[in-house]
């Protein structure tokens, strides 16, 4: 039995067969991420039948995805009935007959040729006849299937599990070099803006009101300050470390896709309230990661 982890990957393929009396029914499935649940069957005509009750158990097991699966029966005996309409092959001797003794020709009609005449041989419909027991094999199949489908979406999940807490990881690496430096850049910053405004106080020969300008400079480095945007940032990660540690969560590809964009918006702040180039730096790799994350819970059921 397939281990239980609480990422699954939507992507997965999975095999089972099981036989009736007469019949070996063979399920495939195949799994691809979606944002919905979509499943796509593939049924003989003779076997539509069993549609609404083998949707039904997928259902039970995966929630989101495109799920393809197609159903395939082969006869246990190789042999085929064929069977012989004999009113039609009378009727088609009859004519050739008369046809014959009208236009005074041969009617070469011989007993192979005649078999070869439309409707006159056929033989059994192999998916006919196959027993109420059909249906109990095409569900053992699928739960074969469904087993070997979940071990390799489960198997998938703890490796993109891996990767996702390794971005994560790395951006909160960012996160706490851009607030170990916080203060230090805002110096920095004070003293860019201090020398700008001594030179404007010089070439206007001190006509400025300065006490007015280091309340303006007070009030540009207050909005400029990121750390509310920081603190922000360090709730979303811990609320995606939290959903990947989870026994089992549910839907956490949509929640992670939400808190991925979460953390977007405030990496976007945070480089639109500072134009100092260490901050930007680390905020164009924080936003190459997110793309990373984003790419890869898309396929998170």
């Amino acid at each position: 039995m397939a281990r239980e982890f609480s990422l699954i990957s939507m992507t997965g393929y999975g095999r089972g067969s099981a036989s009736s009396n007469r019949f070996r029914v063979t399920i495939e499935l195949r799994s691809v991420n979606g944002r919905f649940l979509e499943i796509r069957p593939k049924l003989p005509r003779s076997l539509i039948f069993l549609e609404p009750d083998l949707r039904s158990l997928l259902e039970v097991k995966i929630r989101r995805g495109v799920v393809d699966f197609t159903v395939t029966i082969q006869p246990l005996e190789p042999a085929l009935s064929v069977h012989v309409a004999e009113d039609i092959a009378t009727a088609y001797a009859k004519q050739a007959e008369r046809l014959a003794e009208q236009f005074d020709i041969s009617s070469g009609l011989t007993a192979m040729a005649l078999l070869r005449l439309p409707g006159v041989a056929f033989t059994d419909d192999p998916a006919s006849g196959f027993g109420e027991d059909i249906g109990e094999a095409a569900k053992e199949a699928l739960g074969q299937a469904l087993v070997a489908l979940m071990e390799m979406r489960q198997s998938e999940g703890e490796k993109l599990g891996h990767v996702l807490r390794r971005e994560l990881a790395e951006i909160k690496s960012h996160k706490e070099w851009i607030r170990k430096h916080r203060e230090q850049l805002n110096q920095k910053h004070f003293k860019r803006l201090e020398q700008r405004i001594g030179s404007w106080m010089e070439k206007s020969r001190g006509v400025l009101d300065e006490t007015r300008i280091y309340q303006e400079v007070a009030f540009y480095l207050d909005r400029a300050d990121v750390t509310e945007e920081l603190d922000r940032l360090a709730a979303h990660l811990k609320q995606c470390e939290e959903a990947l540690g989870a026994a089992a969560a549910k839907s956490l590809g949509k929640r992670l896709e939400f808190l991925t964009q979460e953390m977007g918006r405030e990496v976007n702040t945070i480089g639109a309230k500072s134009d100092l180039v260490e901050i930007t730096n680390h905020v164009v790799e924080m936003k190459l990661t997110l793309e990373k994350i984003r790419e890869q819970v898309q396929n998170l059921e």
